[in-house]
């Protein structure tokens, strides 16, 4: 706390948005459960991976660019997408909990207006997830490349001009549906592809670190506030609108 309170003071004392922001992204960096989670999502997004290498699908060669999809949640063994919500309260949904449960809040009011404060957190929380979730998602990227192979699998135009895998003793014009979701763009530009899975990802961890950090306005009970996003990521999948806006499985299981 007390090199919090030095990075509020310095350029010019407390009464600035840069400040909140700075001060932060510094406690992100300086928490030893951020270096945690980095390294248990590296470890959660392997088990698709390595499932990928050991058995391959749709073709007995490997690539990388699906072994990446396999990574984030395409495998059935993956349980990257089931851990998100946690990991995004925990890099740095919790932050508010913190300073109410510390007092350190009431310190924080003193010195700066409540928007730049609300906005400070607000944007702080983002980018503490987007970097942390970003690190491990290029981890998992570069490794697959390194380990499988930069290349896409044989696939070829059926007659009917749709694009799929080429299987193996299957038939010229047997379309396997996968990925289901821009499947043509898929096979047509298969690294912006993984791009912007990779950006839904970013969205559906942003938006749980954002809800954890909302359910701090009402509790500093780090358990629900820890808790609440990942109850939500379980139970919306049971409504269907909320299966669509809300639980990143719909999302990447498209893929």
């Amino acid at each position: 706390m007390a090199l919090l309170r030095l990075i509020y003071r310095s350029r010019g004392g407390w009464g600035s948005l840069e400040n909140v922001l700075r001060a932060e992204l510094w406690r992100m960096v300086q928490r030893r459960q951020t270096g945690v989670v980095l390294l248990l999502s590296i470890d959660f997004l392997s088990i698709g991976l390595i499932q990928y290498g050991v058995h391959p699908m749709f073709t007995p060669q490997h690539s990388g660019i699906v072994g990446y999809l396999m990574a984030v949640g395409s495998s059935p063994v993956a349980l990257w997408l089931g851990v998100l919500p946690l990991v995004a309260s925990l890099v740095g949904g919790d932050s508010l909990a913190w300073d109410r449960r510390s007092g350190f809040l009431r310190y924080e009011r003193s010195r700066v207006t409540a928007s730049q404060l609300i906005a400070g957190k607000i944007i702080a929380c983002a980018l503490s997830v987007f970097c942390v979730v970003g690190a491990a998602l290029l981890v998992t990227f570069v490794g697959s490349l390194v380990w499988l192979s930069p290349q896409m699998l044989p696939w070829h135009f059926t007659s009917a001009h749709v694009p799929t895998f080429t299987v193996p003793q299957a038939a010229p014009d047997t379309v396997l549906p996968y990925p289901t979701f821009l499947h043509g763009f898929f096979f047509a530009h298969p690294y912006l592809y993984l791009l912007l899975v990779s950006l839904m990802v970013y969205l559906s961890a942003i938006f749980w670190g954002q809800l954890a950090l909302l359910c701090s306005v009402w509790t500093t009970n780090l358990v629900l506030v820890l808790g609440a996003p990942w109850l939500v990521y379980v139970v919306a999948p049971f409504f269907s609108l909320g299966y669509v806006t809300l639980s990143a499985v719909s999302w990447v299981s498209l893929c």
